[in-house]
């Protein structure tokens, strides 16, 4: 787990860069944001005066977009919104969002008094907004973090999935990798579909793979997991016969065919549908080999 000693936040020297950068006259002739070349450059400034800078994984605009972005295929992990963090609204501006909600968050000053781990660094915000994208005018809440004794933004994010409550969190110590879900044939046939949805560790190694095979006539498909070892090769492939089911996909007139009317849209479907009674088949694996593993442990130490 990353220490505040590994994150790479701004310094006391970079915060003045920003604050200069800020200080900019174009800000005041109506200048909405500027492209950026470094991760401490300055992308928008409020009207009431927040800096949103570029950032990076672990502070600024780009690690609100990578947390709390909708879309976003980074790996989290842990229990609660640790591993599972609150997001935006698929509808979601992020420039426009950002400022808005920051500047009403800010306006309104209701402040978070409550420790946490990075007090000393930032001071935290709380309150509502419907200046959102896909609002429908209800009041959302929110949470702002300014560094300290600045107007600049470290993060904000919803207190609450915008969208909806997200999917209850079954691997805690594994994340979904949404961003290599892989669709093919076999060989030289496309009798059926074969789709393989990866499962990372913190270490970005592929643990696991859900796999369906659908069957292109019958629409029928079978779920089956793999295991692979801690290096990331298979080691074997289980076949829970309860996964037996039909789906509703559009798949392509040739194999492989990227643009296929369907077969995309199934992909994205598959990063962010309820997986849970599989997940917990991965977590009993995940428990008997932490079991094997401590005994083996055991006997050698007797």
């Amino acid at each position: 787990m990353e220490t505040q000693a590994t994150k790479q936040y701004l310094t006391s020297e970079l915060i003045a860069e920003i604050h200069r950068q800020a200080n900019d006259i174009v800000w005041k002739m109506g200048v909405y944001a500027k492209f950026t070349r470094n991760w401490y450059d300055v992308r928008t400034v409020s009207p009431t005066g927040l800096i949103h800078f570029e950032g990076n994984s672990d502070t600024g605009f780009k690690h609100i977009i990578e947390r709390h972005g909708p879309f976003s295929f980074s790996h989290y992990f842990g229990g609660g919104a640790l591993g599972n963090p609150n997001k935006f609204s698929r509808q979601s501006r992020s420039l426009d969002d950002f400022r808005n909600i920051g500047d009403d968050l800010f306006v309104n000053g209701q402040k978070d008094l409550k420790e946490h781990p990075d007090s000393h660094l930032f001071e935290k915000y709380r309150g509502t907004s419907n200046r959102f994208s896909g609002s429908d005018g209800t009041q959302r809440e929110f949470q702002l973090l300014l560094y300290r004794g600045t107007k600049i933004v470290h993060s904000i994010y919803p207190t609450k999935n915008v969208d909806g409550k997200p999917l209850k969190r079954v691997l805690q110590t594994l994340a979904r990798d949404n961003g290599n879900i892989k669709a093919f044939t076999r060989p030289f046939s496309d009798d059926y579909y074969i789709f393989r949805i990866p499962y990372v560790n913190d270490q970005e190694i592929t643990r696991y793979e859900i796999i369906f095979k659908i069957d292109v006539n019958t629409k029928m498909s079978k779920a089956y997991i793999q295991l692979n070892s801690l290096a990331g090769d298979p080691v074997q492939t289980t076949y829970p016969h309860l996964f037996h089911f039909p789906v509703e996909i559009e798949f392509p007139v040739r194999p492989l065919m990227d643009d296929a009317p369907g077969l995309n849209q199934f992909i994205h479907t598959l990063s962010i549908t309820d997986l849970s009674k599989l997940e917990n088949v991965i977590a009993k694996f995940e428990k008997d080999l932490q079991a094997y593993f401590e005994s083996q442990v055991k006997f050698t130490e007797d």
